[in-house]
């Protein structure tokens, strides 16, 4: 039977047979079948409700997924003893009011009506007094029936129990709370579901529980309510399956406008309420494709609204992606020990962490502060680091105490603690607030770029700091500072700052002046002022490139057309498929606004990179609930992740002493280029190299190929990783690992088919996040694909 399918998107990828439950294909067909060929629908009803029917179609055009039972939301009396009444099954109420149900309920009892939508007010009161006069002299007190009003109902068999967490995680964060996968051993199941929107009332014909018309007029106006709420909560369901699990289908990678520029897609997913500003974060890879972002500080109410009270916070909040690709619930939050001690022993507590001896700090309630990940990998290609270690600088508590401790925290083993590098050298840096803390690319020791910011006196600080990681003669490590002079960067506060390959920074935006809010930090601001080289008027954007002898080279760089400055925007870098340099920024306030456009015109700026900025405009389509709000959306966090052409905004807000503070949303979103034509492009393809391949094969049905190795708790998120970006030779199948696989236990293993392009990648200067997943490589034999034997098997029919 054909599936409903839907003109302009794709499913966002096809799960590889050899991962789904085998009985899965004859539970789809079968339902599939039952809902659109010539089998019978075994509901009541014998059709799907007509408010659900768009989703349950969206849904069974994934094939991953198809839907065992439906009920869109409905308002019902019931009756639970069938012999106590028998309906008129000939009456039937004018169009709007309720009409009177020969349907059956399962076992015993009866529905006397069943409405999908809002009825008449006095629907109820003619219902039970068309029944009274039919039953007259028939009296039992005891007699009770019940009235409820019972919200969307969604049974859906998923392919993999990845698959079916997907979809669950989907439905929890749109408030359908009581869902729950069912597991067996030859099905996933999920269950969209939530009684928040319930009602039931026991009701009866006579007696106390016969309340009054009027009653029955109210109870009846409430269900209608309940009812119009259960369909804004269906619609944003099917919004939210259209968004997160379907791609969008484009004619053309990118759309040209009509002023010339180019046009990219973006499409976002709305994360659980981080309710701060002025924090940062830093994303830690995790195994497989999986990741978890960690927050520090800032000011405001923090994830968990109970019982909170606005301040600065001394927490860290956790949340975590997944390797099946869904993100938590909600937000974690872990107490450092200083919370639960001040009483530390600093001689017991004092440790060496990769070479640096260190000892236990205590994590105040800071604002204003910045965080990056040490790369630490870098130092030593041949020593690598097993645990990733993050910085922390800066911050305040208030606007006189502005803190200038360095400290360092790892994630992965003392999550509940922050420690203090004992020697730091050098040129130390001031205490300050509002400035960047970059991480650099290790190499020669570099680790981080330090820039602006604002001291207790309210004056911006005009230096520029390099922390260097250097190994003693004694083999012992330490942390030095290094003033940077002779640099056309200038003072700057509340500004943003990327590093790009071959320790390049980027910085834009920000202000000199912090008494001055409206001043810009422009051109026309700083005509004159910090003139260094060739340039004699710094730009709003400026490129830098950190070199090993302590030196910052300036960039020249082009006038950007159409970059406007911001003030606390932020701002994150990838490079896509075809190795190009992609800067994004985001939110912030910007000071120079054309009158001519409006303020919402500048939430996000896209450019390419490549020595000089190429503007693209943002395709950014506003129709769905998850939209990005970019109104209260300063002094965020916009985070790069680990996989191609994704990022994470992260909180924000605005004070008002009229209103309170405000909050700003966070979001994931997909940035999409060559991947936003992908699953078309792909289709036809693959469609293509399967029959090249069954005429290459010559009836053979398995073929030494080139292979990667991988654990195989991580076999899955491989295969993902490689599928997203269609780097996984879909020609064959994986498989475990043979014996001649160039490993120990290679039961253990499994071999993993993977294009050219991916090897490639695999031998790159920089590679993927999913690299780390591989073990080895080689060749072995391995068996043709479903799609590969299937066309052979078509082609072999018409011989």
């Amino acid at each position: 039977m054909v599936a409903p399918s839907f003109p302009g998107i794709l499913p966002d990828y096809i799960d590889d047979p050899s991962t789904q439950l085998d009985s899965f294909a004859e539970i789809r067909n079968k339902n599939l079948e039952s809902l659109y060929g010539k089998g019978n629908d075994k509901s009541p009803k014998g059709f799907v409700d007509a408010a659900i029917c768009d989703l349950v179609n969206l849904i069974n055009a994934h094939p991953s997924f198809v839907t065992l039972s439906s009920c869109s939301g409905r308002i019902a009396v019931f009756d639970p003893k069938k012999e106590n009444f028998t309906p008129d099954l000939d009456s039937e109420q004018e169009e709007g009011s309720i009409k009177i149900s020969d349907r059956t309920a399962k076992g015993r009892g009866e529905w006397i009506f069943v409405s999908h939508e809002p009825v008449e007010k006095s629907s109820l009161v003619e219902l039970l007094r068309q029944n009274e006069e039919k039953h007259d002299g028939f009296k039992n007190e005891t007699e009770t029936l019940v009235f409820k009003h019972e919200p969307l109902l969604l049974h859906v068999a998923a392919c993999s129990l990845p698959r079916g967490r997907q979809l669950l995680n989907l439905a929890l964060q749109l408030g359908f709370r009581e869902s729950g996968l069912v597991v067996s051993q030859n099905r996933v199941t999920v269950a969209i579901r939530s009684h928040s929107l319930a009602l039931c009332v026991p009701l009866s014909r006579h007696g106390p529980l016969r309340p009054s018309d009027d009653y029955l007029v109210a109870l009846v106006k409430e269900s209608n309510r309940l009812m119009s709420a259960n369909m804004k909560k269906l619609s944003r369901l099917e919004n939210e399956i259209r968004t997160c699990l379907f791609v969008p289908i484009l004619s053309n990678e990118n759309i040209e406008l009509q002023d010339g520029t180019l046009s990219k897609q973006i499409r976002s997913q709305r994360l659980p309420p981080l309710n701060l500003w002025g924090h940062d974060a830093v994303v830690v890879p995790g195994d497989g494709v999986g990741f978890t972002v960690f927050v520090f500080g800032g000011y405001g109410l923090g994830p968990n609204t109970q019982n909170a009270r606005t301040g600065r916070s001394d927490q860290i909040f956790s949340i975590q992606r997944h390797p099946e690709g869904y993100f938590s619930e909600q937000w974690d939050t872990i107490k450092p020990v200083n919370h639960l001690c001040n009483n530390i022993n600093e001689k017991e507590e004092q440790t060496t962490w990769f070479g640096v001896e260190c000892a236990p700090a205590i994590f105040s309630a800071v604002e204003g502060l910045q965080a990056c990940l040490l790369p630490l990998n870098n130092l030593d290609r041949n020593k690598a680091v097993s645990s990733p270690v993050i910085v922390i600088f800066g911050g305040r508590s208030d606007p006189s105490a502005p803190f200038g401790s360095l400290l360092l925290y790892e994630p992965k083993y003392r999550s509940d603690r922050f420690m203090e590098p004992t020697d730091v050298r050098g040129d130390i840096p001031s205490p300050r607030w509002g400035h960047t803390l970059t991480s650099l690319s290790g190499k020669d020791g570099l680790m981080a770029i330090l820039v602006g910011g604002r001291n207790e006196r309210a004056a911006v600080i005009d230096n520029v700091h390099i922390l260097k990681l250097v190994t003693g003669e004694s083999g012992r490590r330490f942390f030095e500072w290094h003033l940077i002079r002779n640099t056309a960067i200038p003072p700057q506060f509340h500004h943003a700052a990327l590093a790009l390959k071959d320790d390049t920074v980027i910085i834009s935006g920000g202000i000199m002046d912090p008494n001055n809010l409206m001043e810009c930090f422009s051109a026309q601001a700083l005509a004159g002022v910090y003139a260094q080289g060739q340039s004699t008027k710094p730009k709003a954007l400026s490129v830098h490139q950190i070199m090993k002898e302590n030196e910052v080279k300036d960039i020249p760089l082009p006038d950007v057309e159409g970059y406007t400055a911001h003030y606390g925007s932020s701002c994150c870098g990838f490079r896509d498929q075809e190795d190009k340099t992609i800067l994004l920024f985001c939110g912030g306030l910007p000071m120079e606004i054309d009158e001519a456009k409006k303020c919402d015109d500048y939430p996000i700026q896209v450019f390419y990179y490549d020595g000089e900025l190429s503007r693209y405009e943002i395709n950014y389509s506003r129709t769905h609930d998850d939209e990005i709000n970019f109104g209260s959306m300063v002094h965020h966090c916009c985070l790069t992740l680990p996989n191609v052409a994704e990022f994470m905004i992260l909180g924000g807000g605005v004070s008002s002493f009229a209103f309170g503070a405000t909050f700003a949303e966070s979001y994931h979103v997909n940035f999409s280029t060559n991947s936003s034509v992908k699953s078309e492009v792909s289709c036809k393809q693959i469609l293509a190299d399967v029959k090249a391949e069954s005429e290459d094969t010559s009836g053979n049905k398995s073929k030494e190929v080139n292979v990667v190795f991988v654990e195989k708790q991580n076999a899955m998120a491989l295969r993902v990783a490689l599928s997203d970006d269609n780097l996984l030779n879909k020609h064959y199948r994986m498989i475990r690992a043979d014996k001649n696989a160039p490993l120990n236990g290679c039961g253990n293993y499994i071999a993993v088919p993977m294009n050219r392009e991916g090897f490639r990648l695999l031998h790159s200067r920089e590679k993927p996040i999913w690299c780390s997943m591989i073990v080895a490589e080689g060749l072995q034999e391995m068996p043709l694909s479903t799609a590969v034997m299937g066309l052979k098997k078509n082609q072999s029919m018409k011989l």
